[in-house]
């Protein structure tokens, strides 16, 4: 069974009661037997977007949730990745694609990924299939 990449609106979702998707997240995930796989990046993202909006405990419990998880594991970028992140952002000017975005796009067809657990339609205009 492949994993399952899992970005930062997803992450959010999960963490957030009050989000929108907080449900649809939740059940997904309590649903899925696939290895959870994300970046480096993308924790980046997620801890810096939960501190922001819902504060200090929240963000700090991801951490604490996702280190401690059996299911999940972190890819960290690497040195090529970023740089192959930063020719797919320069060359796709007309999506308005983060950089983030881009590296998990890199890693995804590194590691031979289709799905994404995310709530972002870039993944699927970077051709990527969107779960739930």
């Amino acid at each position: 069974m492949t994993a399952l990449f899992v970005d930062t609106g997803a992450w959010y979702a999960i963490m957030n009661r009050e989000d929108a998707h907080h449900s649809e997240a939740v059940d997904f995930l309590s649903g899925t037997s696939r290895l959870l796989l994300t970046t480096n990046y993308v924790v980046v993202e997620t801890v810096n977007l939960l501190n922001a909006r819902v504060g200090h405990g929240p963000a700090a419990r991801f951490l604490e949730r996702l280190h401690s998880s059996k299911i999940a594991t972190v890819h960290h970028i690497s040195p090529s990745e970023h740089s192959e992140a930063e020719t797919f952002f320069v060359a796709h000017r007309d999506k308005d694609f983060s950089l983030a975005d881009c590296s998990s796009f890199v890693v995804m067809k590194e590691l031979g990924l289709t799905d994404a657990f995310t709530f972002d339609r870039h993944f699927a205009q970077a051709g990527f299939a969107r779960v739930p």
